[in-house]
């Protein structure tokens, strides 16, 4: 009988063990956690004050669920210094304090998910994948690193704990010219780095692409993007290829030039807010059964063994 007792107390002191090793390596989604989304890339990851027109900015978050790291009038560019940012409602009753894709990718993300959310730039305009690889040095890494530092600070500051943590990647129109497989062993260094805990946060797979555009029939980012998402579909996942129907030059959604006009960037931000949000719903009924799962038989064979041990 006391043996029986033994086992029964080990075993269930190793189910409860499993169960607080899983419940440790959950990112933690409470309700007082805040969703955070990094802008990584160049320049059509980055915010700009020429597309800042609030009234175009549809559609908007609702007051108190979407965030951005910056000044009071716009997101920090990652040269700027930590003293100078702090964080900032990304709307209020007036409708949205920002423009570019930012309002868009939080509205639909929020309204998919329940949760709030907060964004910050990881990016430079005109900048090559090569400045991006850490193992090579690269320059916006070392930032990147120093940006999400002062992210996580000041949330800290502000009261808010980081809940789930993403990156969204929109960069290529630099390496088009680049040879496919060079690019998508490059942007597989960024993410099993960014993946490893090596940014200094816990990033949730998959980081989100949004495909760049080619130049003059040339796309070999674009190529690599395509193929790292297929064969890599666990580390990488496109958010976007809206944007490859885009004319840069004329018509609407068409802004300097180079980047998109504010309609482009909320129809692009939508698409991107929505294929992230939409992950996160099924990540979260997959974690809610997993759980259920794991409750159910730890009650089961709790419950088999009590039997087993009044029998005898």
């Amino acid at each position: 009988m006391i043996g029986r007792i033994t086992i029964l107390a080990v075993g269930i002191a190793i189910l409860c063990v499993l169960t607080a090793t899983l419940y440790d390596e959950a990112p933690e989604i409470g309700d007082d956690t805040t969703d955070v989304i990094f802008m990584m890339g160049q320049s059509n990851a980055t915010y700009r004050d020429w597309a800042a027109r609030p009234a175009q900015a549809s559609p908007v978050p609702e007051p108190g669920t979407a965030f951005y790291y910056g000044t009071s009038s716009r997101p920090s560019g990652i040269n700027q210094t930590a003293e100078e940012s702090g964080i900032w409602p990304m709307s209020n009753d007036s409708g949205a304090t920002i423009g570019d894709k930012w309002p868009a990718i939080a509205a639909t993300y929020t309204e998919h998910t329940g949760r709030s959310i907060l964004m910050a730039e990881l990016g430079e305009g005109n900048q090559s994948i090569r400045l991006f690889n850490p193992t090579m040095g690269g320059r916006l890494w070392n930032y990147s690193v120093e940006r999400v530092a002062d992210v996580m600070q000041a949330m800290e500051n502000a009261g808010m704990t980081p809940g789930v943590i993403r990156i969204v990647w929109i960069q290529g129109e630099n390496d088009v010219l680049m040879n496919p497989d060079e690019y998508a062993k490059r942007l597989i260094d960024i993410g099993d780095s960014i993946l490893g805990g090596e940014l200094g946060c816990e990033v949730t797979a998959p980081i989100w692409i949004s495909e760049t555009r080619g130049t003059n029939g040339q796309n070999g980012s674009g190529e690599a993007q395509v193929m790292v998402c297929e064969e890599h579909p666990n580390m990488f996942r496109m958010a976007s290829t809206l944007a490859l129907t885009f004319s840069i030059a004329a018509g609407p959604l068409a802004g300097d030039g180079i980047h998109y006009s504010q309609k482009g960037n909320n129809l692009l931000g939508s698409e991107i807010g929505n294929a992230i949000g939409e992950q996160a719903q099924s990540d979260n009924r997959m974690s809610m059964a997993i759980w259920g799962i794991i409750g159910i038989g730890v009650f089961v064979l709790i419950l088999i063994a009590c039997v087993a041990i009044f029998r005898n």
